[in-house]
């Protein structure tokens, strides 16, 4: 699964059998240093955490329904199989 900017075609991350891999270089040092911020009503979902960072187990899960849905503009960035 691969998380494409619309207007230019820039693939932004992808997702492949449990395995990312960033080609926003930006992106990939904000969620190694500062990680999903999980909210408080979710932290059931990630086994009580408050904060997911990249390499976690659970990051993919925290980026798809967490990140994704909060931060990202869904206007400009789509999901391609």
């Amino acid at each position: 699964m691969k998380l494409i900017n619309k207007k230019t075609g820039f693939i932004v991350v992808e997702f492949q059998k449990g395995k990312v891999q960033f080609h926003d270089r930006f992106l990939e040092a904000e969620m190694k240093e500062t990680g999903i911020l999980i909210p408080p009503a979710m932290t059931d979902q990630f086994e009580g955490k408050e904060v997911i960072f990249l390499g976690e187990p659970l990051f993919e899960k925290a980026f798809l329904e967490v990140y994704y849905p909060l931060c990202i503009a869904n206007s400009v960035y789509q999901w391609h199989n």
